[in-house]
C-alpha cells in the first residue's frame, strides 16, 4: 500500500503502433497488415483512444493491447507507465503479474499429462492426495454450530479442473466467513503439499459437481500434477510448455536480471491510483516462492500470445506440438451440465471460460470463444470462429470484467471483413 499517485500523461507514453525493427524477440508472432486481415483503420484506432482516456482519468497506469488474426499481429499498442512515480514507460516487453491467467496454462498441463497416460480426468483426487476422501461438506451455521455432512461421492480431477469440486472463494455463508478469517494461499506455505494440508482443514461448500464456484481448486490441481508427473510444478510447466513454446519471460518469479522490466501494480480509487507494490520491491522477486497453481505466473504480452496461438492452432506452434487438436477441442468445450453457468452466458472447460450466449453475456463477439482473466485486470480471449486472439494487459485492482468487455467490443466493431 502506498500514497495516491497523480502523474501527467507523457506524450511519449501514448499509444504506439510498434514496428518490426528490434522487436523480433518481443513480438511473439509475426506482424501482419490489419486491413488485409479485415480491420478498418479508423475503427481500430478507437482502442488507443479508449486506453489513453483511461490513463488520463487516473483509472489505470497504462496498458499493452494486442490483437492477432490468423497467426499475425494486426494491432499492438503500448501506452502509459510501468511505474507512475518514476515515469518509466510501459514497453512491449514489460513483465506483468498474470494472476488467474495461470489457470489456462495449468489446464494445458493437465491435458498434457492426460495424453501421456499419467492422469485421467475421472480419477478420484484421493488417488494422488490421501485425505481428499475424508473432506466434509458445509450444510449450515458457523463456528461451533457449523453443520457438515460427508461427501456423497468422490471429488474427481475433473471437478478440480472445472471449479466444481465444492471449494469456494466468495460468498456470504458461515463457511465463507471462516475462510476469510483463516484461509491462506499457496504462496504462504513452503510447498503445495503443505498448502493442501491447510486446505483440507476446511469443508467444501457443496457436493462435487453440484455447482460452479471460482475457488482454490487449481492449487490442489497443481499438486495433483506434481504427484502424477513426479516433478515440481515449476519444472513441469517450464519443460512441457514454456521452453517448447519459447516463452522465455514466463515463470513464477522475476529473475534479478529482469526486474527493470517488471511493472508496479496499483489500486484504482476515486482519488486516482494508489500504489500496491513496486516492481523493484515485489515479493515475486523471490525465487523460492511456492507456485500458486491457480495463479502466480508472471509473463509478457509476447509470451502469452504464443501460448494463446498454440491453443488456437489446435495444440501446435512453429512445428512444436503440445496437444492433439481433439484434446484442445475437448478442453475448450463447456464441461458444465445443462442449466449451470460460471457467469452469465458462460460455461467452463478445462482451465478456460467458454462463451455460450454472447447476447446474454452482453459483449460483441462469437459463441465458442474461450478466455480468462487475472486479478489485476489482465484479460485474453481466443475466438476460433474469427481466428482472433485479443490481449489486454494492465496492473490495476480491484478486479473487474469491464476492460475485457471494452476491448472485445472495440476489436469486433473494427472487424469489417
Amino acid at each position: 500500500m502506498g500514497k495516491f499517485l497523480h502523474h501527467p500523461l507523457n506524450p511519449a507514453g501514448l499509444l504506439l503502433l510498434l514496428t518490426l525493427v528490434g522487436l523480433a524477440n518481443a513480438q511473439g508472432l509475426p506482424l501482419g497488415d490489419h486491413e488485409r486481415a479485415g480491420f478498418d483503420t479508423g475503427r481500430l484506432a478507437r482502442i488507443g483512444h479508449f486506453v489513453d482516456k483511461e490513463i488520463q482519468a487516473g483509472r489505470m497506469p497504462g496498458a499493452v493491447t494486442v490483437i492477432a488474426r490468423d497467426g499475425k499481429i494486426v494491432h499492438r499498442g503500448v501506452a502509459g507507465y510501468q511505474d507512475v512515480a518514476d515515469g518509466t514507460p510501459l514497453s512491449v516487453d514489460t513483465i506483468f503479474r498474470f494472476y488467474s491467467m495461470t489457470k489456462p496454462v495449468l489446464g494445458v498441463a493437465t491435458m498434457i499429462l492426460v495424453e501421456e497416460g499419467l492422469l485421467k480426468l475421472d480419477d478420484p483426487v484421493s488417488k494422488y492426495i490421501p485425505g481428499f476422501d475424508h473432506l466434509r461438506v458445509y450444510v449450515s451455521g458457523e463456528g461451533e454450530d457449523m453443520v457438515t455432512e460427508p461427501l456423497a461421492h468422490p471429488i474427481l480431477v475433473h471437478h478440480l479442473a472445472t471449479h466444481t469440486a465444492g471449494f469456494t472463494s466468495f460468498g456470504n455463508t458461515g463457511l465463507n466467513r471462516l475462510l476469510q478469517a483463516e484461509y491462506k494461499g499457496p504462496d504462504q506455505f513452503p510447498s503445495l503439499e503443505a498448502f493442501i494440508a491447510h486446505l483440507l482443514t476446511f469443508p467444501t461448500l457443496f457436493q462435487p459437481g453440484d455447482d460452479w464456484k471460482y475457488s482454490p481448486s487449481f492449487g490442489a490441481l497443481g499438486y495433483v500434477l506434481e504427484v502424477a508427473a513426479e516433478q515440481p510444478l515449476k519444472e513441469l510447466l517450464a519443460e512441457r510448455i514454456f521452453e517448447p513454446l519459447g516463452m522465455t519471460d514466463t515463470g513464477f518469479h522475476v529473475p534479478a536480471d529482469k526486474v527493470g522490466r517488471f511493472a508496479s501494480t496499483y489500486y484504482a480509487t476515486e482519488n486516482g491510483l494508489e500504489l500496491i507494490e513496486t516492481g523493484s520491491a515485489s515479493y515475486m522477486l523471490n525465487p523460492k516462492i511456492t507456485p500458486r497453481g491457480g495463479g502466480g505466473l508472471v509473463s509478457t504480452a509476447a509470451d502469452y500470445l504464443r501460448f494463446a496461438q498454440m491453443v488456437l492452432n489446435g495444440g501446435e506452434l512453429d512445428g512444436v506440438r503440445l496437444l492433439a487438436p481433439t484434446t484442445v477441442r475437448m478442453m475448450t468445450t463447456n464441461h458444465l451440465p445443462p442449466g449451470l453457468e460460471s457467469y452469465p452466458g458462460e460455461g467452463y472447460g478445462i482451465g478456460f471460460g467458454v462463451d455460450l450466449d454472447i447476447a446474454r453475456k452482453g459483449v460483441i463477439g462469437n459463441n465458442g470463444t474461450f478466455h480468462w482473466a487475472g486479478a489485476a485486470r489482465t484479460h485474453f480471449w481466443v475466438d476460433p470462429k474469427a481466428g482472433v486472439i485479443g490481449l489486454f494487459l494492465t496492473q490495476v485492482q480491484t478486479f473487474s470484467f469491464d476492460y475485457d468487455k471494452y476491448m472485445r467490443n472495440l476489436t469486433y466493431q473494427a472487424l469489417v471483413e
